[in-house]
């Protein structure tokens, strides 16, 4: 029990932070918002992890397993190629390396349990997929 309070817990922390990262651009100048597009191409996705996240805190099957399985994947895809514009992005001179090597971490640390939880619900969760066909 104690585990699925604390995964309800990770999935509004997770909704209240996409939520705020979806509004504070909008308080930015335009001529400092270089990568609010990006954002705006990636909310199809934001939205369907949260959604999947739902779907496996609250045992709910929405849609098909294979449809979380491309989630999943884009996911792991998607911080992949966000890391690595980061440590592309930020000159080692300016902060140091060890300073972007510490966000990564913290970074990686974060997004562990929407790894785990879309993992889960797309090939762990058997029982409620035969349920729902």
């Amino acid at each position: 029990m104690k585990w699925h309070r604390l995964w309800k817990g990770y999935f509004f922390l997770m909704v209240v932070m996409t939520l705020v990262g979806l509004v504070v651009p909008f308080f930015i100048p335009p001529e400092d918002r270089t990568e609010m597009f990006r954002d705006l191409v990636l909310l199809p996705l934001y939205i369907a992890q949260l959604v999947g996240l739902f779907g496996f805190v609250y045992s709910r099957a929405i849609g098909t397993r294979r449809i979380w399985q491309l989630v999943f994947g884009a996911t792991v895809l998607e911080t992949a190629w966000m890391l690595y514009c980061f440590g592309s992005e930020i000159a080692p001179s300016e902060l140091g390396s060890s300073f972007v090597i510490v966000v990564a971490v913290v970074t990686v640390a974060f997004l562990i349990p929407l790894w785990v939880g879309l993992y889960s619900y797309a090939f762990r969760k058997t029982e409620l997929w035969f349920r729902a066909t």
